[in-house]
């Protein structure tokens, strides 16, 4: 948006990018987006949709979701082509595989081929990545830090029916000042926030926008225990202290909190 202005201009500058893809490109589309799906009826060029609707033309149905694990069936253009497994969690990760597969089949790898290999896939570092367990706390460490991406990630945390403990850091001052109401929306599904201090990201602090101040607003507006504990060594031990056997501790942002998934670790040991 701060390039764009709006969102008419921003699908506009999709549509174009779409329309420019040379003759022999196709672009592959996801149409649980409505303002994706707004855009089919003008594109020109080859596209292939996919999503949870029956008109995509890869459609994802029947998602079931156990654990680390993700299974969800698989229709093309109306026919069933089988059962698919990914060890990742959530919704969204269903979407990124069907992607994949819509890739792979249109190049013509086959079917069977796209599912084996998303069930050997092992994940990425910082989506979701399992960092370990202790003392019956599973912790958990991940990039999201757009209101977006927060809220999909902790719906997939939600899924494994344990209390989740999000222990957020919000990145850039602008980020947080543009989004701050959404982020107030993305944190439904844990059930205990911990909001440390703002990673600057080499971004000049705004007065009177910090950590405190949004973990303050979320606390009026949360159904759990919301709290501010800031950056620095004492974080791992707080969060520790908090956490209780069955948790899901998980920390969210794109500085250096990643950092404090393996200290809470440590920490839970003492």
């Amino acid at each position: 948006m701060n390039t764009y202005g709006s969102m008419e201009r921003l699908i506009d500058a999709y549509v174009s990018f779409v329309n420019g893809i040379p003759f022999y490109g196709r672009a592959f589309l996801c149409t649980d987006c409505p303002n994706v799906a707004s855009m089919l009826g003008r594109l020109k060029k080859r596209y292939t949709t996919y999503g949870t609707s029956i008109d995509a033309d890869f459609c994802a149905a029947d998602m079931r979701f156990e654990g680390i694990s993700s299974t969800f069936e698989v229709i093309h253009r109306g026919a069933a082509l089988g059962s698919v497994r990914i060890d990742m969690p959530g919704r969204h990760t269903v979407l990124n595989a069907l992607a994949a597969i819509a890739v792979g089949m249109e190049f013509g790898v086959p079917f069977a081929e796209c599912a084996a290999a998303l069930a050997a896939f092992e994940g990425i570092m910082r989506r979701f990545e399992i960092k370990g367990e202790r003392g019956g706390v599973l912790v958990v460490d991940d990039y999201g830090h757009h209101p977006t991406e927060i809220k999909a990630t902790l719906s997939a945390a939600a899924s494994f029916g344990r209390r989740v403990v999000a222990v957020f850091q919000p990145h850039r001052y602008t980020r947080t000042a543009d989004l701050f109401e959404q982020f107030l929306r993305a944190f439904d599904d844990a059930d205990e926030v911990v909001v440390t201090d703002i990673y600057p990201a080499g971004e000049v602090p705004i007065e009177d926008l910090h950590g405190e101040r949004l973990a303050g607003a979320l606390a009026r507006c949360h159904r759990g225990t919301v709290r501010y504990v800031p950056s620095g060594p004492e974080l791992p031990g707080v969060v520790a202290e908090r956490a209780r056997p069955g948790d899901l501790v998980i920390t969210l942002g794109a500085g250096d909190i990643t950092a404090a998934a393996g200290e809470i670790l440590s920490a839970l040991e003492r």
